[in-house]
């Protein structure tokens, strides 16, 4: 008797079994019959990739098991596609996509180690476009850049020097073009989503400008599109000994690089340096120099670190001896005239020490000064081996550096300190009639609010070079105050960074006291001065005793 199952639609639990089976029998169907097909199953592989999905070859069969000897296979990974490489001095066109979701442009530029600036050149921009640009990788956040350009000027320019605060290395650097505004740019009344420029690189490298013998004296400038450099080959003579390099007649703060038959010269392959606040550099090579000196052609570069908007001329002196050039040890006298305006001029000194550049005021004829601790203090914060001392002899320039001087007293809390000039710069002797232009002290007791001041030194911000000439400000006597250590007073006169330890004086030239701060809350700025009252008696009695 054979069994069946029938399909009676008046009972719902066999609809259901029925149909149970009736959807199973058609779903194994399909599988039965396919498993019957002959040839490998068709696969789809996306663009660009080079093998099939994993677990299966490539005819689509699935793969056999290794033996366990052999590992595991390593997966796959595509060769990363890296920016475009720029070549230098070859000017190229791109485009920041705006409407891929992307608001920047990648791309690359390998420095070679001759090269001693890069120049980026953004033009024919069609919106704020800015340039961000890291060495060694690529970038990932603007505000971990090396260097950039972000200025509201379309066609930007960035330069990378050896020199510079940001630096320049051989190798590989990354370079993006970006648009960071929230709007995309305009043209004829309508968004932009595409934002069209040309973009160069150019490596520039510092040629030999002169070649000179041991003994010569050349006159240069330092240029702005010349990266402020010159390059000299110097020879000397198998008989010579030494080799003296002297930069002088400068208004720049000039510093020296030396190396030895190598004129890819570098700040990091000099063999000797003269690095300082000065503008009067100079380096001796001898027997006793490391490396010692060798018979054949120097390499000297000459370099304006600081600035760059002006040209700056020097002279410089090469020698075969040790000792400075005789033209170099004249101390010119100090303009002293009649005028209380003019006196306060010759009065007024530059301070250089080791951490940084001030101003100081003479207080007597043979040369003690007052200037700020912190304008003669070491990274040690003791007295600066060695405070230079520069004059004034032409206001329309920077002060000449001609005396060296040293500490003779000092207070961390009044941030003060007394200077002796005891030298010429070269260390040579002050001669005995030598005077130098001083001050007499005021009587800061009798200062009244309104009354006017003047304040001479040299701030940073009073010129556009790497050194600054004399300046003065004036203002009134805004007030007191009153400190445990003593009343200081206030003016409004304009006083900056540089103006530390120089001169305020009344209408009869008279020194009332020395800038040592500067308060501001973002909205205006008041000077604080310390009054000659707050000099130590014994200071005093050293000051009048040398009169």
């Amino acid at each position: 008797m054979n069994t069946r199952f029938s399909c009676d639609y008046t009972g719902s639990l066999v609809y259901i079994v029925c149909l149970f089976f009736l959807g199973l029998g058609m779903f194994l169907q399909p599988l039965g019959a396919q498993e019957q097909e002959e040839g490998p199953l068709p696969m789809f592989i996306e663009p660009g990739s080079l093998s099939a999905p994993e677990g299966e070859t490539e005819t689509g069969e699935p793969l056999e098991e290794e033996a366990e000897s052999s590992g595991e296979q390593p997966e796959f990974q595509a060769d990363p596609i890296l920016p475009p490489l720029l070549d230098s001095g070859r000017r190229v066109r791109g485009i920041v996509d705006l409407s891929s979701g992307i608001n920047y442009t990648t791309y690359r530029f390998h420095v070679p180690p001759e090269a001693m600036r890069v120049v980026i050149s953004l033009q024919n921009a069609q919106g704020d476009l800015d340039l961000f640009v890291r060495h060694g990788a690529d970038i990932v956040d603007y505000a971990m850049v090396d260097a950039k350009a972000i200025s509201d000027d379309y066609n930007e320019t960035l330069v990378l020097s050896r020199f510079g605060d940001e630096g320049l290395y051989d190798g590989e650097y990354y370079l993006d073009v970006a648009y960071q505004r929230e709007r995309p740019p305009r043209h004829n009344g309508r968004y932009m989503d595409q934002i069209g420029f040309s973009l160069m690189v150019e490596y520039k490298s510092v040629p030999v400008a002169e070649r000179i013998s041991s003994g010569d004296e050349i006159s240069g400038i330092l240029k702005p599109d010349e990266g402020m450099m010159k390059l000299y080959a110097v020879r000397t003579a198998s008989w010579d000994s030494s080799l003296r390099i002297d930069i002088s007649d400068t208004t720049g703060d000039i510093d020296l690089f030396i190396a030895y038959d190598n004129p890819g010269l570098t700040p990091e392959n000099a063999e000797y340096r003269s690095e300082s606040l000065l503008g009067r550099e100079s380096i001796v090579i001898d027997r006793d120099s490391s490396p010692s000196f060798r018979t054949g052609t120097y390499h000297v570069l000459v370099v304006d670190q600081v600035a760059d908007k002006f040209p700056v001329a020097f002279t410089m002196k090469s020698s075969k001896e040790a000792s400075p050039p005789e033209d170099l040890l004249v101390l010119s006298p100090i303009p002293d005239p009649d005028d209380p305006v003019q006196h306060a001029v010759g009065a007024t000194v530059e301070v250089i020490g080791k951490q940084g550049r001030g101003s100081g005021s003479l207080v007597s004829s043979d040369g003690y000064l007052l200037t700020n601790w912190h304008v003669v203090r070491d990274a040690e914060n003791k007295p600066s081996g060695d405070v230079y001392i520069a004059a004034t002899l032409n206001q329309h320039i920077p002060p000449q550096e001609m005396f060296r001087g040293e500490v003779v007293r000092y207070d961390e809390e009044l941030d003060l300190a007394l200077v002796k000039i005891n030298s010429g710069r070269y260390g040579q002797p002050i001669p005995a009639n030598y005077r130098f232009p001083f001050f007499r002290l005021g009587d800061a007791n009798r200062l009244r609010l309104g009354q006017p001041l003047s304040i001479l030194g040299y701030p940073s911000n009073g010129g556009a070079g790497s050194r600054v000439p004399v300046t003065l400000t004036r203002g009134i006597l805004s007030g007191f105050e009153k400190t445990p250590i003593g009343t200081y007073i206030k003016t409004d006169a304009e006083i900056s960074f540089g103006n530390s330890g120089g001169a305020v004086f009344d209408a009869f030239g008279e020194l009332l006291g020395i800038p040592v701060s500067i308060y501001s809350d973002g909205e205006g700025k008041l000077a604080f001065i310390l009054p000659v009252t707050m000099v130590p008696p014994s200071w005093l009695k050293i000051i009048d005793g040398s009169h």
